[in-house]
């Protein structure tokens, strides 16, 4: 099933706020207004581009000691990022909706900074397994420092080498490097969407198996899927991209001490990881009837 998979040509991944990110392209209905690469100025802030030469080395140019982009890269700022998440609320999008999203399966390149990032994590909820900030099993902050998405891929670069936390939603304890990648992708049809070859993300099955890899996500039919261990694992609901309560209520229900913490402990994700396994049978029953996904 898996080489399938890895086989797939992708398709060119308080107060409500109310914005208006602009009148859709026409193509998958989107949510960037038609020609925005085209219409946004390139990146040409050098911190920038060397954080996202760092992610993707292969998308900036080093000319004479001036970094340039290679490819188009154009950069998400807070009040569009924050446009974009609101209008994926209003359409009860999840992160692998958004992800896929028209204008990133094209030619352009998208980089979010730390700052943007930190106000898209204050204003809403998402179902990621790669949270953008929260508290690791130690208590200790971490946060999302950049994202970069575009060209059926995304990379995304995190304060620390790792990141180990407990994820209350699929009762399991996930870890991610500091940089994570994936690909994106879709089916013919586009009823199914992929996070493909991930990289940096792994999941702490229990006896026998210890961590494994996170190799994949799927969603279709209003339902996630997570690929370990050599099987798509059942199902679990999208959780759609929401508002958050007031960061007040949050860094009370979230945080032991707001004040170390700085940001809430972002709300855990719904990742599918009950196992269900289909060879080495004696093994792999015992390991269901004692750590099941």
């Amino acid at each position: 099933m898996m080489r399938n998979i890895k086989s797939l040509t992708p398709i060119v991944l308080g107060a409500v706020l109310v914005f208006d990110p602009g009148q859709a392209s026409a193509l998958d209905g989107s949510l960037f207004p038609e020609g925005y690469c085209r219409d946004t100025a390139p990146l040409v802030n050098q911190a920038a581009l060397g954080v996202v030469a760092q992610i993707f080395p292969a998308y900036v140019d080093n000319v004479a000691g001036s970094l340039a982009g290679a490819v188009p890269l154009r950069e998400i700022p807070k009040d569009k990022a924050l446009a974009l998440m609101a209008e994926s609320s209003l359409r009860r999008y999840g992160i692998a909706d958004f992800l896929t999203d028209a204008e990133f399966r094209g030619d352009c390149v998208y980089y979010l900074g730390e700052d943007t990032l930190k106000a898209v994590y204050d204003a809403f909820e998402m179902n990621i397994a790669t949270p953008l900030a929260g508290l690791d099993r130690d208590e200790h902050p971490f946060r999302m420092t950049a994202m970069v998405v575009g060209r059926d891929k995304v990379g995304l670069l995190y304060d620390r080498e790792r990141v180990t936390y407990y994820n209350e939603r699929s009762r399991r304890t996930l870890s991610f490097r500091q940089k994570v990648f994936l690909d994106l992708g879709l089916s013919e049809d586009g009823s199914v969407k992929y996070l493909d070859r991930i990289n940096g993300l792994s999941v702490d099955t229990g006896f026998p198996y210890g961590w494994e890899s996170i190799e994949a996500m799927r969603q279709t039919g209003g339902k996630v899927q997570s690929y370990v261990l050599g099987k798509w694992r059942s199902p679990t609901p999208v959780h759609p991209i929401a508002q958050r309560p007031s960061k007040s209520d949050m860094m009370v229900a979230g945080c032991s001490n707001p004040e170390v913490c700085g940001m809430p402990a972002p709300a855990a994700t719904a990742i599918s990881l009950r196992m269900g396994f289909s060879s080495l049978d004696a093994l792999r029953g015992l390991s269901e009837s004692k750590t099941p996904f």
